[in-house]
């Protein structure tokens, strides 16, 4: 089970069956996927929700992001271990989605940041990572005002075939202070 998380303007919460009709009408939206790998038909989206129930089972944290005061969804973030090798394995990557009408408004950075707390204070994990196809400049931006540094090398997305325009990805990490890395320095 998810632990749930409280900010200023946030609540990060489990996320139910409930949730997944807000999910399914996230991901039918085209300025959601853009940068997404899939068709992201009714049919991929169940498909998708399904292998993601499966996976918050064995590794996977996802929180559904509410605004606090109107307790209104307005995304989702989540936190697992890639299940393939890079040059950034072995890690704890760090991924969030929001409605086009959040946006602008720092909720991104907001849950990331609370995420990332959340793994460092109390999973006592040494880094996080994301990673983004190289065209998401929303992404990097949410990325950087995390404090996150760029990678100096890019990879192929393991999951999307080579030659696909969203193949190269970009990746960010951060670095947990509070323990002895020397990856850090």
């Amino acid at each position: 089970m998810t632990r749930e998380i409280f900010t200023q303007r946030l609540i990060l919460r489990e996320v139910t069956d409930a949730d997944h009709q807000f999910i399914m009408d996230m991901h039918l939206n085209p300025l959601i996927t853009e940068y997404l790998y899939g068709d992201w038909s009714e049919e991929y989206v169940r498909g998708w929700l399904h292998m993601m129930q499966q996976r918050a089972k064995e590794s996977l944290q996802i929180w559904l992001v509410e605004e606090r005061q109107l307790h209104t969804p307005i995304g989702f973030i989540g936190a697992d271990s890639p299940p393939w090798q890079a040059f950034f394995c072995p890690c704890i990557e760090i991924g969030w989605r929001f409605i086009p009408e959040s946006w602008g408004h720092g909720y991104a950075v907001e849950a990331a940041q609370a995420v990332i707390d959340y793994l460092f204070k109390e999973q006592r994990m040494p880094k996080v990572v994301a990673f983004a196809s190289e065209g998401n400049k929303k992404s990097f931006k949410v990325m950087e005002k995390l404090g996150m540094m760029k990678e100096e090398q890019s990879f192929l997305n393991p999951d999307i075939p080579a030659e696909h325009p969203l193949a190269r990805c970009l990746v960010y990490t951060l670095y947990n202070k509070e323990l002895d890395n020397p990856a850090k320095n």
